[in-house]
């Protein structure tokens, strides 16, 4: 079954953990790049090249995109849809 995603804009991969982090967090460390999609490794590794530090607080996971090994979607829509 093919479900819809996203890639990284740096390393290529499929995009299948759904998170966010505070806007002033997320612009510290994309900088003039704060408009490319990164998975969260890219971003971890970018914010620690920049020597940022990213707490618990910062950041929120939405869940897994795609199908999972049971075969149900766990999320398959963009998870700032719901925000107003």
């Amino acid at each position: 079954m093919k479900w819809p995603y996203e890639r990284c804009d740096l390393c290529k991969r499929e995009q299948r953990i759904a998170w966010s982090v505070h806007d002033e967090v997320w612009l510290a460390v994309m900088g003039k790049d704060h408009r490319m999609i990164v998975c969260l490794e890219c971003f971890l590794k970018r914010a620690d090249k920049r020597k940022i530090n990213i707490t618990w607080n910062d950041f929120s996971f939405f869940g897994w995109i795609g199908i999972n090994v049971e075969g149900a979607t766990v999320r398959n829509e963009d998870p700032y849809m719901r925000r107003s």
